[in-house]
């Protein structure tokens, strides 16, 4: 791949849980290789990527010119060398260079005759293994052209600036999602002046994934942020904590994974953690231990602000998820019905102000804009 070489951005028992998986999958399929390569899989596991396709998942797949070649136009056009295209394809660099050229000019190679390189490993699978193998490329396939309708939609200058980063090379999907935030963050962020008793917030948390390319992430929809910059967020250049009031209260959403960090922002931001609300998203999302359908609201506090209300909420509360990211109304309902008093802020807020709430956020549309 072209570029700078980087360490490996998954751990090793990741890189052991992926090739196990994926072996079991289909062994040798050019995409999955090129991914894990991407990802720093055989390295982190101490192997080149040939002897990790040959030593555990069975050997390369043996391509006809045809299929080999527009392996090669793909990986080419995602910023892979002639040697990286190799290691991935299981050719020598000659080929892979070959096929790059032939590939701008017209060929006089008889389409039917195979000259590829590596010989076809003796293979033990069984119908059902081919038939699973072939389900998973169609999957990885599927999900490829997702994401080229996604690009296509994308707005003029938009997509001459992730083209842009293309040719640096970065993958298409990485290059999205870069424009996409730094388009976002050029918005100037303000906020009314004075202090607030109820803050309701939803971080834009970075969770580090290691997943494949293709698959849809946080980046995709919004620009995260690092937890520093969390713990320190500035509002008009004034901290958060400064931003409450002696007795104030604050409603922040974390999910599992992230459960720790959110800790270190309830102690930056000045407030303690009291109780929590847990959302049943009825609706399940693949976790590394199990499936994952809740996120978690914690309620914490900073002085005298218990609920100004004595009503007390059923602390698990079931509601089936809509678009990414979206959090029902009713727990806007709740906070409302426990502090009825004192000045709203809801940061990172997207999309439309609710009504007596003042919003933070990159994504936040002032009601005066909407209209």
């Amino acid at each position: 791949m072209a570029g700078k070489k980087k360490a490996p951005s998954i751990s090793k028992d990741d890189a052991e849980e992926y090739t196990q998986s994926l072996g079991q999958i289909v062994a040798g399929s050019w995409r999955q290789v090129a991914l894990a390569k991407r990802l720093g899989i055989p390295e982190a596991l101490g192997l080149t990527t040939e002897e990790w396709v040959n030593g555990r998942l069975g050997g390369y797949i043996r391509y006809s010119i045809a299929e080999r070649r527009g392996a090669v136009a793909e990986l080419a056009a995602d910023g892979y060398s002639t040697r990286d295209i190799g290691e991935v394809l299981g050719v020598g660099n000659a080929t892979a260079h070959r096929d790059i050229v032939s590939n701008e000019t017209p060929s006089t190679e008889n389409p039917n005759e195979d000259v590829a390189e590596v010989e076809p490993p003796v293979s033990n699978e069984t119908p059902l293994d081919t038939v699973a193998a072939l389900a998973a490329t169609e999957e990885v396939k599927a999900a490829a052209e997702k994401k080229n309708a996604q690009l296509s939609k994308l707005d003029p200058e938009t997509r001459k600036a992730v083209e842009e980063k293309v040719a640096e090379g970065v993958g298409v999907t990485e290059a999205k999602r870069q424009v996409i935030s730094k388009n976002k963050v050029k918005q100037q962020l303000v906020a009314p002046p004075g202090k607030y008793r109820i803050m309701y917030a939803d971080p834009p948390w970075s969770y580090g994934n290691t997943q494949p390319d293709y698959h849809t992430e946080q980046r995709d929809h919004y620009p995260v942020m690092k937890l520093f910059d969390i713990c320190h967020l500035r509002i008009d250049d004034i901290a958060v904590r400064f931003k409450a009031e002696d007795d104030a209260v604050l409603f922040l959403w974390v999910t599992a994974p992230i459960l720790k960090e959110a800790f270190e922002v309830i102690e930056n931001w000045g407030f303690e953690y009291k109780a929590q609300f847990i959302w049943d998203k009825i609706k399940h999302n693949m976790g590394h231990y199990n499936s994952v359908r809740h996120e978690l609201l914690l309620i914490c506090t900073r002085g005298s602000c218990q609920p100004d209300v004595r009503k007390l909420f059923d602390s698990v509360v079931s509601i089936e998820r809509t678009e990414h990211s979206r959090k029902p109304d009713f727990f806007y309902e709740i906070i409302e019905t426990l502090y009825p008093e004192g000045r709203r802020l809801e940061l990172f807020a997207r999309g439309v102000a609710r009504a007596g709430w003042d919003t933070f956020g990159y994504e936040a549309v002032h009601a005066q804009a909407a209209e």
